[in-house]
């Protein structure tokens, strides 16, 4: 029996590739005949450049930028031999950076993520692949920006600081001392393909996650909308409102289609070609994949969702491993899902269940063979 372990990070616990190893690990505990390929994904948010690194031949490069409220940090990006540079905005302005009561999207700010754009543009690549995900802001990629030489001003001409409470005072926009990309490739890779306003967007929708409360909500939400209208005036642009990828990252997707050009992607497209995923799914027998959380977002472009959908096409018998379940069976079994496990039931313990996630792994797998087995007998 051939099986494939193909997980995603589990935020604050484990890496994709440690969530494979220690999958496999259990299903050899079990049956010692089986042969197990371990495939980590990512899909543009944090996790990203590992995956990257796993499969591209380069270095990484390290840098000092800022982190979401302006501080000094040193972070690093990877650079192939031909001149081709990947950059995750998670390790720049993630949720890892801030503590919980410094979680705040109406001051945080990405200009961090445009300092190192920037340092990356000055060296003189010749593409830049750019993953938007992970990250604990909102400004609509003010900070960005203004780190790439744009500036917002209000109504009475101030120059506007970048960040989320400044979006809806945002009147003027000069871009003449914008860094020229020249002849440079911008590649902008998305978590979710959300746009930037409305009930999916990135206020009403992911802000919550970032530390808004519902007034925060509001007022974010009334100022994407409010430099959305605006920057659709200045660039005489008719199609800005949804255009898919806008709402990523707070708005960077946004920002990085409209203002530099950028060619925006689903970010787990991008790994499941460069990984040969569907070359792996095709040839095993058995496909197991998961991540921290599962629930109907899961399904929607994230891995998970990404690896049943071509376990369904291939029918192949698919097994999601989660460390919290909140699906319902409808969910999973509309998506050719055959089964899911939870470190839950087994530690329910949430602090234990995250220390100890690789071991518990290990313990699941077993159970996914008998029950592959039983499925296998059945039909």
């Amino acid at each position: 029996m051939k099986y494939l372990t193909a997980f995603d990070k589990w935020r604050g616990s484990l890496t994709a590739g440690e969530a494979c190893e220690s999958m496999a690990k259990g299903i050899l505990l079990h049956d010692k005949e089986a042969e197990v390929v371990q495939c980590p994904l990512a899909d543009g948010g944090e996790g990203s450049l590992m995956i990257v690194a796993q499969n591209k031949k380069g270095h990484f490069e390290k840098v000092i930028t800022e982190d979401p409220l302006g501080r000094r940090i040193q972070t690093h990006y990877y650079l192939e031999k031909n001149g081709v540079a990947y950059i995750e905005s998670a390790l720049i302005i993630g949720h890892h950076l801030l503590s919980a009561d410094e979680k705040n999207p109406m001051v945080t700010h990405s200009r961090g993520l445009g300092l190192v754009l920037k340092a990356v543009i000055e060296r003189g690549v010749k593409a830049v692949h750019l993953f938007l995900g992970g990250s604990v802001t909102s400004d609509g990629g003010m900070g960005m920006l203004d780190a790439l030489g744009v500036r917002f001003y209000d109504f009475e001409g101030r120059l506007l600081a970048p960040k989320g409470e400044n979006l809806k005072k945002v009147h003027d926009i000069d871009i003449k001392q914008c860094l020229d990309f020249g002849e440079i490739q911008l590649h902008i890779w998305c978590d979710v393909l959300s746009p930037l306003t409305g009930p999916k967007g990135a206020a009403l929708l992911f802000s919550p996650q970032k530390g808004a409360d519902e007034r925060m909500v509001k007022v974010l939400e009334e100022g994407m909308l409010h430099y959305q209208y605006r920057i659709s005036q200045y660039f005489i642009l008719s199609d800005i409102f949804d255009r898919p990828g806008s709402g990523a990252a707070g708005g960077l997707g946004f920002a990085a289609d409209v203002f530099l050009g950028g060619i925006i992607g689903r970010g787990l497209d991008f790994f499941m070609e460069m990984t040969e995923c569907e070359k792996k799914i095709r040839e095993a027998d058995i496909i197991i994949t998961g991540e921290g959380k599962f629930d109907k977002q899961s399904l929607l472009g994230k891995v998970t969702g990404g690896v049943a959908a071509l376990a369904k096409k291939y029918r192949k018998p698919c097994f999601v491993v989660c460390g919290i379940n909140d699906s319902t069976d409808s969910d999973f079994f509309e998506s050719g899902i055959d089964g899911v496990f939870s470190l839950k039931d087994e530690e329910p313990d949430e602090k234990s269940s995250l220390q100890y996630a690789g071991k518990l792994l290990e313990r699941i797998g077993p159970k996914i063979v008998s029950q592959a087995k039983k499925n296998a007998e059945f039909f």
